[in-house]
């Protein structure tokens, strides 16, 4: 097949067919160790559907010919295909992930990287050379690349963020849709951004109660969400600074918060603030900077407000929210809402 060039992009699908070993795919999703080697075949549970109902050995991968084939769900094809379907991507799209990934420091891969590319690398590159420098407390601080790719063909109509309390303006603000392929299939999608607002991952929510055995959220994997505060992209630092920054702990809290008009709103994606989010909360707020606690109404919740409270007195000034009979701030109405904030300022 020859190789296709498209925006100064040149794919070489056979390249990538041949050359990326099934092996070193499934190494990249942290795969590997979960399956089993039987002669020239690596078996288990199938990662595309995610179901432990059917036969543990139902997924198996040829590795002498580089094929796959599920014979639970149906899956098949090389190692393209299997990208594809994990990742909900066009062949085009995931040729390129492959490339990029596996192949980037051939000649012919290297020849066809943009000037601009290849200095947003370096630049990439140093940046996270710095970030694994830092310790802090015991620990390098953990750093999500830049993913090269994005979901596609997500239904944004899904009802279940409706039936949330999501209107279609807040949906489409933070990018939220329903995924039917690949790692996230059957779960509506959240994009995750770092601070400087480059995609580093999604995180995907059952729509309402999980069957058994299923996480209500799923993360992809080696993703560190102690190195991400989930809407930081989006605040303006100069209000930020004026008004202080709004700390809950989950993504519904922000789109409920959103849409009564606080935008300064961040979540922490779970209860502990890491050395990583205070870094970028006191990088953004500044010595007079404010930070507003309005954390779940539950004993998780009011432990870790006592703890975080404890961290930043000193750094920031922090003025903790009771929620009073609301149990998470995405209860709060936009009056309740505007009544308690009100208080904190």
């Amino acid at each position: 097949m020859p190789a296709k060039k498209r925006g100064g992009r040149r794919v070489d699908f056979r390249q990538v067919k041949e050359q990326v070993r099934f092996e070193q795919v499934l190494q990249y999703y942290g795969l590997l160790d979960g399956l089993r080697r039987k002669g020239e075949e690596l078996v288990g549970y199938c990662p595309l559907h995610d179901e432990r109902r059917y036969n543990k050995d139902a997924f198996s991968v040829n590795t002498a010919r580089n094929i796959f084939h599920c014979f639970a769900c149906g899956a098949s094809g090389n190692v393209l295909d299997f990208v594809c379907q994990r990742e909900n991507l066009e062949p085009r799209e995931a040729a390129l992930a492959l490339q990029e990934r596996f192949l980037s420091d051939q000649p012919e891969a290297a020849k066809e990287r943009q000037p601009r590319q290849r200095a947003k690398e370096r630049e990439d590159a140093k940046s996270a050379e710095a970030s694994e420098d830092q310790v802090s407390e015991g620990g390098p601080v953990l750093v999500n690349p830049p993913l090269t790719f994005e979901l596609k063909n997500l239904d944004s109509k899904h009802p279940y963020p409706n039936d949330r309390g999501l209107d279609q303006k807040a949906i489409a603000t933070f990018g939220l849709g329903y995924c039917n392929r690949g790692l996230m299939q059957g779960r509506i999608v959240i994009p995750l951004h770092n601070e400087r607002g480059e995609l580093v991952g999604y995180a995907g929510r059952w729509p309402g109660e999980p069957p058994e055995g299923e996480p209500k959220y799923k993360f992809p994997p080696k993703f560190h969400k102690s190195g991400v505060l989930f809407n930081l992209h989006r605040i303006d630092a100069s209000e930020a600074q004026d008004k202080g920054l709004i700390v809950v702990e989950g993504f519904f809290g922000v789109f409920r918060l959103w849409q009564s008009q606080f935008y300064n709103v961040v979540a922490l994606m779970g209860t502990a603030l890491t050395p990583e989010q205070e870094r970028l909360l006191l990088g953004v707020l500044g010595e007079r900077g404010k930070v507003v606690l309005l954390l779940d109404n539950d004993e998780p919740g009011r432990e870790a407000t006592a703890r975080i409270v404890e961290r930043l007195v000193g750094k920031v000034v922090v003025r903790v929210v009771d929620l009073g009979a609301a149990s998470e701030p995405e209860e709060l109405s936009v009056k309740q809402a505007q009544e308690l904030l009100s208080l904190a300022r």
